[in-house]
């Protein structure tokens, strides 16, 4: 496994990452998108975080995407900006958005898999991943289920460089 090259953000990710100090870990992440919705819902812009304009393709695919797949304005403008800007990840932690960007073959990865990732590649250790998946369990606002937090809390555990 390696660093992943570019991906776009939808608010939630960093939002729930943020709530548990864990932003580190999307240093996992080379260089960073966000569309102008997602800057305006956390109202800033992240470190070492590009915004980018939508084209007018983009802007009417995005009213498509609400439109059709009722999803928020955010999520639909990350999704028109992955194929916009060619980037094959998606970061968001809503399973609807993650479904419609599975459909136009752009890989969905959330908080969870962030921090796994990031742990995977040295960014953050045993320890600290396991703090962060437990907190964002117990102090976010992200939604997990207990069985999900064992399994991932197991796999940290088992975890070894190789």
């Amino acid at each position: 496994m390696a660093r992943i090259k570019h991906a776009v953000l939808d608010a939630g990710p960093y939002i729930h990452l943020e709530e548990v100090g864990a932003t580190k870990a999307l240093d996992v992440i080379t260089q960073k998108f966000i569309c102008q919705e997602v800057a305006k819902e956390l109202g800033h812009v992240p470190p070492k975080t590009d915004v980018e304009e939508l084209g007018d393709a983009s802007k009417d695919f995005t009213l498509i995407l609400c439109n059709e797949h009722g999803l928020d304005l955010g999520e639909a403008q990350s999704i028109a900006l992955c194929r916009q800007n060619g980037v094959r990840i998606f970061l968001t932690d809503d399973l609807d958005a993650r479904d419609v960007a599975k459909r136009f073959s752009i890989t969905p990865h959330g908080s969870l898999g962030i921090l796994l990732r990031a742990l995977r590649e040295g960014i953050i250790n045993k320890e600290a991943a396991e703090h962060h998946v437990i907190d964002l369990q117990k102090e976010s606002t992200l939604f997990l289920t207990s069985d999900l937090i064992q399994y991932v809390v197991s796999e940290i555990r088992r975890f070894r460089k190789q």
